[in-house]
């Protein structure tokens, strides 16, 4: 069982793992089930994700997910009794802010610590304590995850000033401006459900509208991890690299 490290009050705070969508990069998989329930070695992805909420003290979750959601409801009352979760359920994927714009009324001037289904993170005991610093110390602006990739043009991208300081956010770029991309963790102030229905007013709005939002009025703060502190597994090869990386304990805190 996942122990839930002793924290300040959270009522101001809650968790979101974002699973909708049609999980297309993982099919024939996700043809029947929800992504997070992909096995990586002896556990579920989501097993990772909780792992890693409750490292930060957030029992309080929105579980944004498809209408696969009944193993994930089933594994969730099995494991982890102690987390308050609560599901909705996305019958239509239309992008990140819309199923984002489902649970507003949920997490209505909160802050919010959010997941993508699809990635895994590990992080290093002094990076546990930095974000854990952001939530209770009510900090201000986001905080998003970044490492250095090989192919920039997959992902979104921090474009940086001439001081090396995170100017604006861009979106797989043909021609990126930089190698570090963005991962799937973010830290959101209070001011983040404002922040969302300015940008679901424009049915095409992503994740990165949201990052530019928030570095346009307030400010991102940046966590650059190593190459195993962030995974996009919502590929074959991704799920690969963390199998090969837990099979043989490549990771190095």
């Amino acid at each position: 069982m996942v122990t839930v490290n002793s924290c300040e009050s959270v009522n101001n705070h809650v968790g979101i793992l974002l699973c909708g969508g049609t999980g297309s990069r993982l099919k024939p998989f996700t043809n029947k089930n929800n992504k997070v329930m992909v096995d990586v070695g002896d556990k579920k992805l989501l097993d990772f994700h909780m792992e890693n909420f409750a490292d930060l003290g957030i029992t309080k979750l929105i579980i944004i997910i498809n209408n696969f959601y009944k193993d994930v409801q089933d594994h969730m009352d099995s494991n982890y009794p102690s987390f308050d979760a609560t599901f909705v359920i996305e019958d239509e994927p239309i992008g990140t802010v819309n199923a984002l714009s489902l649970a507003y009324n949920k997490f209505e001037k909160k802050q919010v610590i959010l997941r993508f289904g699809d990635n895994y993170t590990m992080f290093k005991e002094n990076e546990i304590q930095a974000l854990r610093t952001t939530i209770y110390g009510n900090k201000k602006g986001a905080t998003i995850i970044t490492k250095a990739v090989s192919d920039p043009t997959q992902y979104g991208v921090c474009v940086f000033d001439d001081d090396g300081q995170i100017k604006r956010f861009i979106e797989k770029p043909l021609t990126p401006p930089s190698n570090i991309a963005i991962g799937g963790f973010f830290i959101f102030d209070d001011s983040f459900s404002t922040k969302l229905l300015h940008c679901n007013e424009n049915s095409e709005s992503t994740i990165i509208d949201l990052l530019n939002a928030y570095k346009f009025n307030s400010k991102v703060q940046e966590l650059r991890v190593n190459n195993f502190g962030w995974i996009d597994c919502g590929t074959t090869s991704g799920l690969n690299q963390l199998h090969r990386i837990l099979e043989t304990s490549e990771v190095s805190l």
